[in-house]
C-alpha cells in the first residue's frame, strides 16, 4: 500500500489510508469519551502546521492538550494485544514507528456537523484537526512518511478488538550523581 495517514477510519472513511476500519459512529466515540471524563484539546499539537507568523495568534500550549492514550490491537483468537504503533513504518528509518501515545484532541463542528462523523477520521497519523485522536511524534507533519509495517500488520479481513486507554508519558531518566 501507499502511505499511511490514519490507524483508524470509520468504514465511510479514508479506508486506503488507514490499518483498521470500524462501523462505530466518530460521534458515539466522542460521546463516550466524554462520558469516561477525557478531555479533549488541541493545545500545541498542530503548532507546526502554522507558518511563524500564526504561532502567536492561533499556536497552543502543551498545557492545553487533550489526554494522552495508546491504542492496542488484539486480533481475534490471539494470545494478547499489540500497540498500534507497531503496526507502523517510519519512513525516515526504516524503523517501527517509536512507542507512545496519541493526544485526545476532538473534533470540530463545522456548518452543524461533527466533521469526525462527517469525514470518518478517528486516528490519526498524519495531523488532522477533524480526527479524534492526533500523534505528536515527529514527522506527525509529513504525510508521506509513514507505512504500514508488513511483518506486524494483520491480514486483511482480521477481526479484533481496538482498545484505548489513558497513558502516561514516561519521564526522562534522571542521571544519578
Amino acid at each position: 500500500g501507499g502511505p499511511l495517514e490514519y490507524i483508524l477510519v470509520h468504514e465511510r472513511g479514508k479506508v486506503h489510508e488507514s490499518i483498521f476500519t470500524t462501523a462505530v459512529s466518530p460521534l458515539a466515540l466522542q460521546v463516550a469519551m466524554k462520558l469516561l471524563r477525557y478531555q479533549a484539546g488541541y493545545g500545541d499539537v498542530f503548532n507546526r502546521l502554522l507558518r511563524p507568523e500564526m504561532l502567536e495568534k492561533e499556536g497552543g500550549t502543551e498545557a492545553d492538550r487533550g489526554d494522552s492514550l495508546i491504542f492496542h490491537f488484539q486480533a481475534e483468537g490471539a494470545e494478547k494485544a499489540v500497540p498500534v504503533y507497531e503496526f507502523v513504518i517510519d519512513g525516515e528509518n526504516a524503523e517501527a514507528m517509536t512507542p507512545g501515545g496519541w493526544i485526545y484532541t476532538g473534533s470540530v463542528v463545522e456548518d452543524g456537523a461533527f466533521m469526525a462523523e462527517a469525514e470518518g477520521s478517528i486516528i490519526a497519523i498524519y495531523l488532522d484537526h477533524l480526527a479524534l485522536f492526533n500523534m505528536t511524534r515527529e514527522g506527525a507533519d509529513i504525510d508521506e512518511r509513514w507505512g504500514a509495517r508488513s511483518s506486524a500488520i494483520p491480514e486483511i479481513g482480521t477481526k479484533g478488538t481496538l482498545t484505548i486507554q489513558a497513558f502516561v508519558e514516561p519521564k526522562e531518566a534522571t542521571k544519578e550523581k
